[in-house]
């Protein structure tokens, strides 16, 4: 979540560089930045460190005798033998409303059934976080 490793090019400038060929380059890779930061991921702990791996780069994830195995789009396998993580980011057009932490729906019927997911994140002795972040919802939990 600190570092930010880019993989990607961007438009190929020629010399001379100016700041009108320039400047679109940068609003650009910034925009990706921002787009990976808000991106859902997963928090995994391997041999390698702390990484978190994007949803939309995941395929999918297994596990073999208590390791879970992330596989990327890039064909990447990352390892994990440690906890669970998740941190979910979604954008939201009313503001949620929360009751002891948890939000609920508006109307009957409606929602993700949250205190659902937190029965089930406790009675495997996790730990979940709901919060809203610069104007979005976020479910953190680790089991």
């Amino acid at each position: 979540m600190g570092r930010i490793n880019i993989y990607f090019a961007v438009n190929y400038i020629l010399k001379p560089i100016s700041r009108g060929n320039l400047y679109p380059v940068f609003d650009e890779i910034l925009k990706r930045i921002r787009t990976e930061e808000n991106d859902s991921g997963i928090i995994v702990k391997s041999s390698e460190g702390i990484q978190r791996i994007l949803i939309s780069n995941l395929v999918f994830a297994e596990v073999i005798r208590r390791n879970v195995l992330y596989h990327h789009r890039s064909g990447k396998v990352v390892r994990s033998a440690e906890s669970f993580c998740v941190d979910i980011r979604n954008y939201y057009q009313t503001e949620p409303v929360f009751l002891e932490g948890l939000p609920v729906a508006r109307e009957y019927g409606h929602g993700i059934g949250t205190k659902s997911i937190a029965l089930i994140v406790e009675k495997h002795g996790g730990v979940y976080r709901f919060s809203l972040v610069n104007g979005m919802f976020v479910f953190q939990a680790t089991i």
